[in-house]
């Protein structure tokens, strides 16, 4: 198809009524949001109708031959910027693992994290996720959406009414599990989309497909006195990585 692989009908101009990207050092703004990058590409920090979701920054964890991975990031570089979108690299180390990639945040708040991971010597990563950890009143309420089978299928929490030690209690609506004090009973499940937030703002991570994800495990949340952490597994079982085995 002629319409494959190119940006026909792609403006490099954010349409009415969202407003262009601004861009400042690893800060960008967009329509009624605005991120602040970490060396990681992660958001630092996302504020949404003025107020901010995390507790704290978001990290990328990894548990290499056994041990816990010190990350070392370069801040991150500018690539392009157009009034719809702006690109930086991402470059960092953590043990044996050598990370390379990019961010593009778009005009409409939509964020694309692309990396590889790679090393030049054998090693094992036992696992490798990502943290964010949410602002307890920023983090009411959690859905998961899986879009893989026929119908795709849609999985809810109330995080605002965990208490440490309740038995688990689901309820199904339709076809549609919902827990009703908080937690995410299905760790195992893997979701396409996974969004948490309050009645008026929130913050998704989406991922295609679960073609480089290793392991039986894939979201958790634990919810703590000040923060409800979300948990995104990438790895969670042992997979070997080095010269010979190539990255991901």
């Amino acid at each position: 198809f002629v319409w494959l692989n190119n940006t026909w009908g792609i403006p490099d101009k954010a349409p009415a009524p969202w407003q262009p990207v601004a861009v400042a050092g690893n800060q960008v703004k967009v329509t009624q949001r605005e991120y602040l990058l970490s060396g990681n590409g992660l958001p630092a920090q996302v504020t949404a109708f003025g107020e901010p979701l995390f507790a704290r920054p978001p990290e990328l964890r990894a548990l290499v031959d056994g041990k816990q991975v010190s990350w070392a990031f370069r801040e991150v570089r500018l690539l392009k910027t157009t009034d719809a979108a702006v690109t930086w690299a991402i470059e960092g180390r953590g043990g044996p693992l050598a990370l390379k990639g990019t961010v593009r945040v778009e005009f409409d708040g939509f964020a694309l994290w692309r990396v590889e991971l790679s090393s030049e010597v054998k090693a094992v990563i036992n696992r490798l996720w990502l943290a964010f950890p949410y602002a307890k009143d920023r983090s009411l309420y959690a859905r998961g959406a899986d879009f893989l089978t026929e119908f795709g299928s849609k999985h809810y929490s109330c995080l605002y009414n965990y208490q440490a030690g309740q038995e688990e209690e689901i309820v199904v609506a339709g076809h549609t599990p919902i827990s009703l004090h908080g937690g995410w009973p299905w760790p195992q499940k893997f979701m396409n989309n996974i969004w948490i937030g309050d009645d008026h703002r929130g913050f998704a991570l989406m991922h295609e497909s679960d073609e480089f994800m290793f392991g039986e495990r894939y979201v958790e949340i634990d919810q703590q006195k000040a923060e409800n952490v979300l948990r995104y597994h990438f790895i969670s079982e042992d997979v070997p990585i080095g010269p010979a085995t190539g990255g991901f």
